[in-house]
């Protein structure tokens, strides 16, 4: 094994790529089709380990752990950003598809009503 010890950083290099990369078709499919099947918590928690990752990289100063980390952090955060900005456009769609009885005062009435 002492072969492989001379190689760390490689080693490191090549698995933080493969893993960041592996992130990619997610963050497609999460551009083409939304988030919805994504849990929040499991975003939320995914994106902490990988900023403790990143941290303990630094602490190390391994390049690649930071590198690759940080590259998969900032996919999560825009995954995040991607998922709320969806969220946030559904939500006003259906405020903007809602009857218009439903999105007034309930205490103002309406036209029409028997209730002066």
């Amino acid at each position: 094994m002492e072969w492989l010890t001379s190689h760390t950083e490689a080693l490191g290099f090549w698995a933080g790529i493969l893993t960041t990369v592996a992130f990619v078709p997610q963050l497609v499919r999460t551009w083409r089709v939304g988030g919805e099947q994504l849990s929040w918590l499991m975003l939320s928690l995914f994106g902490s380990g990988v900023g403790l990752w990143f941290i303990y990289g630094y602490l190390r100063s391994s390049r690649p752990l930071m590198l690759a980390n940080g590259l998969t952090g900032l996919q999560v955060l825009f995954i995040l950003g991607l998922k709320l900005w969806r969220a946030i456009r559904v939500a006003a769609l259906a405020h903007q598809r809602a009857p218009r009885a439903m999105r007034s005062n309930p205490r103002r009435p309406e036209l029409g009503s028997s209730n002066p």
